[in-house]
Formats: C-alpha cells, structure tokens, sequence
C-alpha cells in the first residue's frame, strides 16, 4: 500500500513546445488546483493539471529551461482515497481535510498576501533588449511617493509604444531595493503588484485573490486584503497596485458591469481609505471618461489621467539597432528617425523586423501609412462634408497639434474618435491620437509642412 501512495509524488516536467526563462509561482509545500497557473516559462504560463501540493521547486528562479525539464516536486492529491487501504483512507482523508482548512483560515491567507505583496517582482518578460527610460521611472517614483489620495491613476496612449512593459518595470523596480536605489533617493518601502486583467470578463475579484495568494472566495476576502494593506502601512511600507489592459473589463454596457463595480471597490475602498496607490492602465483612449462617467466617481478628483508619450532619444534608437540586428536587418539611422517621427509604434517595429523581410522600413512606413487612411476616407466620405471646407476647419490642428472640438461637425469628429484617428484634450478641444493617425491626415488633406517624406508620399497618391 506505501507503492501506492508513493506513486502520488510526482515530478512535473517543461511540457513539449515550451522553452525559456523559469519564473516560478510556486514555494515549498503550497497547494495548488487543476488549472492554475504554477509558473511562467518563456511568457506562456504553464497551468496545474491536477489538485496537489508542490513540496519544493526543483529548478532555480530565472534559470532557463526546455522540454523535459523537472521544475517541481509534487504531491498529486488524485486517487487516494480509492489507491489505500480501508484503514489508511480515513487517516489521509483527515490529513488533507486538516489541511484544507488551514490553508482557507484568514491568518494563512493573510500571511500569503502579504508574502505576494512583499517579495521583489520579477521584470517583465521580453524578447531581446529593454528599454529603461530612466527619468520617467524617477518621475513615477517621485509621484507614488505622494501621499495616497481617494483616486486612480489612469495611464492611456497609443497601442505599441512600451506603456504594458514599463509599467511591470516600474513594479519590479519599486519592490526591489536595489533596483530602486539606481533611481531615487527615497526612503519610502514599497511594496507592489502588476496584475494584467488581459481578455477578463468575469470573477475579477477571485482572480485577484487568486493572484495574491488567497486561497478560495468568501466575503471575508476584501477584509481580509484591507487588514493586509493597513498592516503594511503600520510596518512603513507604501501599498501599490497596478492593473493593466483595464479595457478588456469595461465593454458593452459597461456602467453596470463587473468591472466597472470592480474598479469603483479599488477607488472607493483601497485608495479613499489611505490603504494603497492604485494605477490603471490602457490602450483605450476613453478610459479615462468612462472611469469618470462611473456613478459615484468624480471625474474632477478621482481620475488622475496622464497620457503615455513616444519614448524618444539614443536609448531608444539603439534599442531598436539591436532589435532590427537579432532578425538580421540592416536599417539606416535616417530611416529610423523618419519612422519615430512619423510612426512611432516599437511593437509595430519589431513586427516590421521579423516579418517584412523582403521591404526597407522606408517602405513599410509609407505603406502603413496609406493603410491608416483607409478608415480616414471613409468617415469623412459618409459624412458628406465637402472637403474644402473641412480643410479650412483643420487648419489649426496642423498649426497648433489641437483645435476646438466642432460641434457643428459633432457627429465627423466624434466617428474620428472612435476610430482612434483623433483623441480629445478636453472638454473643449480635439488632438491627433498618435504620430501615424497626424501622418495619415496630413497625407490627405496635403498639408507636408516642411516634410519632404510626407510630400513624396502626398505625390504618390495623386
């Protein structure tokens, strides 16, 4: 009957097709559900098959590994009851249902969550170099450091320009002393977690709790994460809670959805009662009016927007040398200018570097360009304004880069929005919504300005 047993200690192995770097989930004797996942490797998560305890990790953190590669040791909880003897299934049986309770008793998650919140982070996980942007990460330190105020953060931009990747730097960087130490000075002791809410659509709160290390959902859970949080402020530590692609859980009619409770429990609960900072971040440039348009939220003070900009300069520009070197590409330094200045994109760069083979970027930056005035031609075809006349009204967004919002156009411009070619500043006025939608319009209403590249392409076209 020992054979039986012993078969249920297992080790779990790099399954086929998965290789890369480790990022365990999972310590020494913690219990773990069919479907959860248990670690990272090469950014594909590798999800629990069956209902267990892991008893130690067998591989180190960070290393990097490939199909059949033992990670875990583990105790698989399958089959016991039926593999014993009459005698040893009550023993057992009692063992784990001991064990299941202390697992679910508020002190052992409590010790989880703040186990969660207090370890360093790992950085995020990319292909090839990354891009440090110092002095906005001291910028953000210097913000966080700001005492927690009833509100969120709201980081919103472009697809494609870093705004994911920065983020989860930030939270590796502020929970690491000595990653924190190469940008600031400060004394403040944080103590974070990136949660990335990608394609979630439901038990956002379980997901959450899940995330932290609680183990199952009862009501007592948002206490039970609220009395974390107030511990770690009387130890000193400053809480921070980043969530990011907060636009996969506002869709449809999303005043009453999950996620619109969801993102009003962070405001109202964690931020309005001092107990932690919270960010939210998306691609979606209306995030932050649809936070404010929540019942219950001010948009005057409990959104906080800030716009994440192009990162620029000589870091960026040899980040991408070394992007376009590892597929083999040989790209100019005057090309790579032309494509920051009038693109922008670093995902649509690299996806420029490991498919486009066979084209320049010249080329490629001209043909995304004609493709982004597809969606251009038909908005303003359906409105039926004559173009001449919306030339003129145009006129101070290529002089300024904004103009006031035209109500006598209302229905033009708000189409334009939607479609991401134009973004608002305000209440009152309208600006392009990122380098390749201003390329784009001014390619089709001819305004090259002193711009010998759009000029060329203006030609092309007639």
């Amino acid at each position: 009957m020992f054979t039986r047993i012993a078969r249920n200690f297992a080790k779990i192995r790099v399954p086929r097709d998965f290789s890369g770097e480790l990022e365990l989930r999972k310590n020494n004797w913690e219990r773990i559900t069919k479907g959860e996942p248990i670690a990272y490797i090469g950014g594909q998560p590798l999800k629990a098959e069956a209902n267990g305890i892991i008893m130690k990790p067998l591989s180190r953190q960070g290393s990097s590994v490939s199909e059949g590669a033992e990670i875990y040791q583990f105790f698989d909880f399958g089959g016991l009851k039926f593999g014993l003897s009459l005698f040893l299934a009550p023993l057992i049986t009692l063992y784990l249902i001991k064990l299941e309770i202390e697992l679910r008793h508020p002190s052992a998650s409590i010790r989880r969550i703040k186990k969660t919140l207090t370890k360093p982070k790992p950085g995020p996980r990319v292909e090839g170099p990354l891009i440090e942007n110092h002095e906005l990460t001291s910028w953000w330190i210097e913000h966080l450091e700001e005492p927690i105020e009833r509100g969120a953060d709201v980081v919103y931009g472009p697809k494609g320009i870093g705004k994911s990747t920065f983020m989860e730097r930030l939270c590796h960087v502020i929970s690491n002393p000595d990653m924190l130490k190469k940008y600031s000075d400060t004394k403040t002791q944080f103590v974070s977690v990136y949660v990335d809410l990608r394609e979630q659509e439901g038990k956002l709160w379980l997901n959450l709790y899940s995330e932290l290390g609680a183990r199952g959902y009862s009501i007592n859970n948002k206490i039970i994460l609220e009395d974390c949080l107030k511990d770690l402020i009387e130890e000193g530590k400053k809480p921070v809670l980043i969530f990011d692609n907060v636009q996969d859980i506002l869709k449809g009619d999303y005043k009453s959805s999950e996620g619109a409770s969801f993102i009003k429990d962070l405001i109202l609960t964690f931020t309005a009662r001092g107990l932690a900072k919270v960010i939210l971040v998306s691609s979606d440039q209306h995030l932050p009016a649809r936070i404010g348009s929540l019942s219950v939220i001010d948009q005057g003070s409990d959104v906080d927007a800030f716009y994440f900009t192009y990162p620029e300069g000589e870091e960026v520009t040899n980040w991408m040398k070394q992007v376009a070197e590892m597929d083999s590409r040989s790209v100019t330094d005057e090309d790579l200018q032309l494509y920051l200045k009038y693109h922008g994109s670093l995902r649509e760069f690299k996806k420029f570097c490991s498919k486009y083979k066979d084209i320049s970027l010249r080329e490629y930056l001209k043909a995304s360009i004609k493709e982004f005035l597809k969606p251009l031609r038909i908005r303003i075809k359906d409105s039926k304004v004559d173009k001449s006349e919306l030339k003129e009204l145009v006129k101070p967004l290529f002089e300024d880069s904004a103009m006031e919002f035209p109500t006598d156009m209302k229905n033009l411009f708000l189409g334009l929005i939607e479609d991401n070619l134009m973004r608002r500043l305000d209440i009152e006025s309208i600006t392009f919504n990122s380098r390749i939608s201003e390329s784009a319009m001014r390619v089709y209403f001819g305004e090259h300005g002193d711009s010998e590249f759009l000029k060329e392409i203006i030609n092309e076209l007639k």
